[in-house]
């Protein structure tokens, strides 16, 4: 599809056949063949499947329960004979529900000193810290208008930890008030 989309650019543009098969690296007839037809269509499937006969029932259990994984229904069809394997009726599902609608993200912007996000993180990693044991912790601080980052690591508990750093970082970098 890629190269039959060129193929009509660069001949629109007025390239010679030979030209566009050289850039291609195709052979002159296949670009002449392509010339003239319409755009390739989807490839179809042609034969049967073993998930064929179970379709309907598919269509049905999915219009009644939309969230229901192919796991389950996969389950289900070799409940009623189904011998086959579940990518199968992974790609059937698929198929039957349809494009997933796409959600649309509203980005927004803040002006300086109005917004920053703060994250907080216990690793499962431990270090030797005052001759004792302590779970390694990390802050993340990152202010909205300049994406300014700040990142540190300590090996403290989580409450005097994190508790500390926030107020450290508000105070010494972020503590503006626009009001």
């Amino acid at each position: 599809m890629q190269q039959w989309r060129q193929i009509q650019a660069w001949r629109e543009e007025g390239l010679a056949g030979a030209a566009i098969a050289r850039r291609l690296g195709v052979d002159r007839e296949t670009v002449s063949r392509w010339r003239g037809e319409p755009a390739p269509g989807a490839i179809t499937r042609s034969r049967v499947s073993k998930l064929d006969e179970h379709r309907e029932y598919m269509e049905q259990r999915l219009a009644a329960f939309p969230d229901l994984s192919a796991r389950v229904l996969l389950r289900e069809v070799q409940a009623r004979g189904y011998d086959g394997g579940y990518e199968r009726v992974k790609v059937m599902c698929r198929e039957l529900r349809g494009p997933r609608p796409v959600e649309l993200v509203s980005r927004f912007e803040t002006g300086p000193g109005e917004q920053a996000q703060a994250d907080f993180l216990e690793s499962r990693h431990y270090v030797e810290y005052e001759g004792r044991r302590r779970r390694l912790c990390a802050f993340i601080y990152v202010l909205g208008y300049s994406r300014w980052t700040y990142l540190e690591s300590r090996s403290a508990s989580r409450r005097r930890c994190c508790s500390g750093l926030w107020s450290e970082r508000f105070t010494r970098r972020a503590g503006c008030r626009l009001r």
